[in-house]
C-alpha cells in the first residue's frame, strides 16, 4: 500500500513538473503580453457598522504581462478601469452618532488602476487557474449622497458635501479562470486603506467579472 502511495506521488509530481514547463499563458512565439476588456459588477460598501452593500459596475482595459524570467508561469496585470461603489446607511454629518443619522444612498464613481503580480496552475490545454495580488490607485470622479427622506428631493455631491478626498489607495486579491487564452472569468476583493473623511472608513468591496482577451 505505500509503495502504491509512493508511486502515486512520483507519477502526480512528474506530471506537475511536465505541466510547469508548459507555456501555461501562451507567451510562446507571440509578443509578451495580452491586452483585453473587462466587464464585471462590484459589491462594495463603507468598513463601519450600520451600512449595507450595494452593486455598482466596472469595466476597463487589461494588460497582461508575461513575467516568467522573474519566476516561472508568473504574470502581471495592470488595469485601467471605471468603476461604481458606495453603500447606503446612516449619515453622520447630520446627526451625532450613526446609529440616530438618516438613511442615505452614497455613489461614488472612480477611475481604479490595480498593479498585480500573479501565479498560473496548468490544468489542461483549455483552462487555467490564476491567482494574483497587489495593490490600487483610485481617483475619485465625482459621487452623491441621496437622503432616504420622502422630504428631501435633491441628491448632494458626496465628495463636496462630506468633504471626502478623491484619492484612494489599497489592496486586492484575484482569483480567476482562463479558457482557450481568451476568456477570463474572475474574483476579486479589495481593501480601501485610506480615510474618506473624518466620518468613513475605507471603501471595501467584492467583484465578479469576465475579461476577454484579443487574438494576435
Amino acid at each position: 500500500m505505500k509503495k502504491l502511495f509512493v508511486a502515486l506521488v512520483v507519477v502526480l509530481a512528474s506530471t506537475m513538473v511536465q505541466k510547469a514547463d508548459a507555456q501555461l499563458l501562451d507567451f510562446e512565439g507571440m509578443p509578451p503580453y495580452k491586452l483585453g476588456l473587462t466587464v464585471g459588477l462590484n459589491v462594495p460598501t463603507f468598513s463601519a457598522s450600520g451600512y449595507d452593500y450595494t452593486v455598482g459596475l466596472n469595466a476597463g482595459v487589461d494588460l497582461m504581462l508575461d513575467a516568467s524570467d522573474i519566476f516561472d508561469n508568473t504574470f502581471g496585470r495592470a488595469v485601467v478601469r471605471y468603476s461604481m461603489k458606495g453603500a447606503t446607511g446612516p449619515d453622520p454629518i447630520h446627526l451625532d452618532g450613526l446609529a440616530s443619522a438618516p438613511k442615505t444612498h452614497f455613489t461614488t464613481h472612480y477611475i481604479e488602476i490595480p498593479v498585480h503580480y500573479g501565479y498560473a496552475w496548468y490544468l489542461d490545454s483549455d483552462w487555467t487557474i490564476m491567482g494574483e495580488t497587489g495593490p490600487y490607485l483610485a481617483l475619485g470622479l465625482g459621487g452623491t449622497a441621496r437622503p432616504d427622506d420622502d422630504n428631501v428631493f435633491e441628491s448632494h455631491s458626496f465628495f463636496h458635501s462630506h468633504d471626502a478626498s478623491h484619492w484612494d489607495v489599497g489592496w486586492g486579491l484575484q482569483c480567476s479562470l482562463l479558457y482557450d487564452q481568451q476568456w477570463q472569468v474572475h474574483v476579486a476583493y479589495d481593501w480601501g486603506f485610506k480615510n474618506m473623511n473624518d466620518c468613513f472608513l475605507q471603501n471595501n468591496g467584492l467583484s465578479v467579472g469576465l475579461t476577454l482577451y484579443f487574438e494576435y
